[in-house]
């Protein structure tokens, strides 16, 4: 609650707070291979039967 507190602004008739993210989240692989070979499998299929 203290965070809505410490960011709450009231701009053009509106009260604006700011978005709570975690901190120190972690960095996430990248899926880049999975998203091709989706890609590919889709494309082999849809060539086999238009």
């Amino acid at each position: 609650m203290g965070n809505f507190r410490d960011t709450l602004k009231f701009v053009n008739g509106r009260y604006e707070v700011t978005w709570l993210w975690k901190k120190d989240t972690p960095d996430l692989p990248t899926s880049k291979d999975l998203a091709l070979g989706c890609l590919r499998s889709t494309v082999n299929r849809l060539k086999s039967k238009p």
